[in-house]
């Protein structure tokens, strides 16, 4: 069960709050929580093949950055050899290698994951106090950068869903705030 995400105790109004935490306020409507669910076929190991046959889920934050397109990491899409095997052996998969060396994972590609607004009563339309919003299915797009860790993914009929902007004039020493699903990792 996904619960709602911690929200600012701040109003876009409340004068005594610094300006960063006025900013993440802001920004939160553009925020998602990402779902991805990677179904593992077999790992290779040693050139013998061991069937699996099991799904992992993989959580994570990805950003609105335009109509209809949303952006998050790509190893939340496409996790690394690794963070499958952590998976695995957490759901107590036997045989699972204790290594990653010689390890192939196979698996389906993903072509949609699940996104959820930050859920707050400010920002949750329609929803009751308390309500988590309801989930928002995303294609994933071709467009990946292996080398930024960024995959672009696309939501039919959310054009009108709030992006955040991309700064170029910001300079060392500028604070920023991160705003996403933290300590969901293994």
């Amino acid at each position: 069960t996904v619960g709602a995400a911690a929200a600012p105790s701040i109003t876009p109004r409340d004068n005594l709050t610094s300006e960063l935490d006025r900013a993440a306020f802001v920004a939160l409507p553009a925020v998602y929580e990402l779902r991805t669910t990677v179904r593992i076929n077999a790992l290779v190991t040693d050139g013998r093949r061991v069937a699996i046959g099991r799904d992992i889920v993989i959580r994570g934050t990805a950003h609105g950055v335009a109509p209809g397109r949303i952006v998050t990491a790509l190893h939340l899409v496409r996790p690394s050899t690794e963070r499958v095997l952590v998976e695995l052996r957490a759901l107590g998969v036997p045989n699972v290698p204790p290594d990653v060396t010689g390890v192939r994972v196979l698996a389906q590609p993903v072509d949609r994951v699940t996104l959820r607004r930050a859920g707050t009563e400010a920002l949750a339309v329609g929803c009751a106090a308390g309500d988590v919003p309801p989930p928002i299915d995303a294609n994933v797009l071709n467009a990946r950068s292996e080398s930024d860790d960024l995959q672009l993914l696309a939501v039919d009929g959310d054009v009108m869903s709030p992006t955040l902007a991309v700064v170029h004039e910001q300079t060392q020493n500028t604070p920023v705030a991160i705003i996403g699903y933290c300590g969901q990792a293994i």
